[in-house]
């Protein structure tokens, strides 16, 4: 049975929509990049345009529900080969230190 998604501290201050919502939002632009990685600057922008509705209350629960989905994808990876979630987690990092704005 998978872990439940992470829930919000008990005050929503801010919340426009319930936290389900926001981790839906977050799963359409995940799948959005899977399926349209290689149109750059036209996913960047649709994204942005999928949560654009979001208060910046919603946009935090969505930055956590992406890093719980980013994590139990990297929990599968490495159960089935282990040290591969590990090696994978380090050159997301090793990658991200090389991006420059």
């Amino acid at each position: 049975m998978a872990a439940a998604p992470p829930t919000p501290p008990p005050a929503k201050r801010g919340l426009s929509q319930p936290t389900a919502q926001s981790h839906q939002d977050v799963l359409a632009v995940v799948t959005e990049f899977f399926y349209d990685a290689e149109d750059t600057d036209e996913t960047v922008d649709r994204s942005f345009g999928m949560l654009a509705h979001q208060t910046e209350a919603d946009l935090r629960i969505t930055a956590v529900g992406a890093a719980w989905m980013l994590a139990l994808a990297l929990q599968k990876m490495d159960s089935q080969q282990p040290g591969a979630g590990v090696a994978f987690l380090r050159s997301l990092g090793t990658a991200l230190a090389r991006t420059r704005e």
